[in-house]
């Protein structure tokens, strides 16, 4: 294969170069880098735009973008094959006798630009030709053959610019000697058309977006779609059961061959949560794993907002009736611990209205201000 291929100036401003990069959250110039690395693997490795054995985590990870096949699926820029990938229309650019064509017209270009600019400076000179400024054509010489000369129109004539002929009769090119007038004129043809690519029928659509869902879940394998679909179920069937493996399934130990297997077996009313496989062991224990954390997590978090509100409502109660406390006389004081109970007032004997006794005397305050108020309420 060349070492090149086709790149379009204006392929930034394509509207599917803006949708990927728009569901990617990407910029156009990077999806127009991984583009050119897609069709570089192309250009190296097919002729008929298959490529075997490149799956979409593959082809998503050789341009480092989670996504970029579903999206490529999505535009019709990729189709998903068992056991490879298709880029659509791939001979129409990247081919052999694409790339073959296209030098082919840039070379017929180049030459229509240097004839004008021949008959331009002729004119400039005062030299112009009968022929040039009626931009007629000397006919092939009667009786000889009718080598065919493609005009800017697109129409195959039998006639040949003045500029195609030497001094000695002979055309450039066609080694055929000329002696007979140029007089004759021959007939032209008109070429149909290229043959226009048929739009993608609603069916066809329904697909790519099926299988573009069923990659991003990380199924490769398409048979699974298709035995669903010959089950009976409809497209909608099989988006439900891919949704209820994304919100549910997949976070109760499932994979994507747990996915797989319940597409194949699909059933006509089958309840969306029967006909899955036996959770993967391993994909349960590292689930069970994780929820664990979390749990740990949130319950250190909890403890540490009780032990915050603890330390505020004991801040606020010795604001409050930390005065009233040290105002009580010994006697009421100890009165105070007594009503609690007798280790209270052993320890304040001890060491006073300090330390826990402390705490527990403002807090028989603070219970004591509360039920005057609710009595007063």
């Amino acid at each position: 294969m060349e070492d090149w291929i086709p790149f379009r100036i204006a392929l930034l401003e394509d509207p599917r170069v803006i949708r990927i990069a728009a569901d990617l959250d990407r910029s156009e110039f990077e999806v127009a880098g991984m583009l050119l690395r897609l069709w570089g693997l192309g250009n190296q490795h097919t002729e008929d735009g298959i490529i075997e054995g490149l799956t979409v985590k593959a082809l998503d990870r050789r341009v480092n973008c989670p996504g970029f096949s579903a999206a490529l699926v999505a535009v019709d820029w990729l189709v998903v094959l068992e056991g490879g990938v298709q880029i659509p229309r791939f001979d129409k650019y990247n081919s052999s006798t694409a790339k073959s064509r296209a030098m082919e017209a840039r070379r017929k270009a180049a030459y229509r630009k240097q004839e004008e600019e021949k008959r331009r400076e002729r004119k400039q000179r005062g030299t112009s030709r009968p022929e040039d400024d009626a931009g007629t054509f000397v006919p092939i010489p009667s009786g000889q053959p009718a080598d065919t000369c493609p005009t800017e129109s697109g129409t195959i004539t039998g006639q040949c610019p003045v500029d195609d002929w030497t001094a000695t009769g002979r055309r450039r090119d066609s080694g055929v000697p000329s002696s007979a007038p140029r007089t004759t004129t021959r007939t032209t043809t008109t070429l149909p058309p290229p043959p226009q690519t048929p739009p993608a029928s609603e069916a066809t659509t329904a697909w790519r977006a099926l299988t573009a869902a069923v990659a991003a879940a990380g199924v490769q394998d398409l048979d699974c779609l298709k035995a669903a679909l010959n089950a009976g179920l409809t497209h909608a069937d099989c988006h439900a059961i891919i949704e209820f493996y994304e919100t549910t399934a997949k976070h109760k130990g499932y994979g994507p061959a747990a996915l797989h297997k319940r597409l194949t077996k699909a059933e006509v009313g089958l309840p969306l949560s029967h006909g899955w496989p036996k959770p993967d062991p391993k994909v349960e224990a590292q689930q069970q794993a994780a929820r664990q954390q979390q749990q740990q997590v949130v319950d250190v978090q909890q403890e540490q907002a009780r032990k915050q509100a603890q330390e505020a409502a004991k801040r606020q109660r010795e604001e409050t009736f930390g005065p009233v406390l040290d105002a009580l006389p010994d006697e009421e004081q100890e009165a105070l611990a007594r009503s609690v109970s007798a280790d209270l007032e052993r320890r304040w004997k001890q060491i006073g209205a300090s330390g826990v006794v402390r705490t527990q005397l403002l807090l028989v305050l603070e219970r004591r201000a509360v039920g005057v108020l609710a009595e007063v309420g």
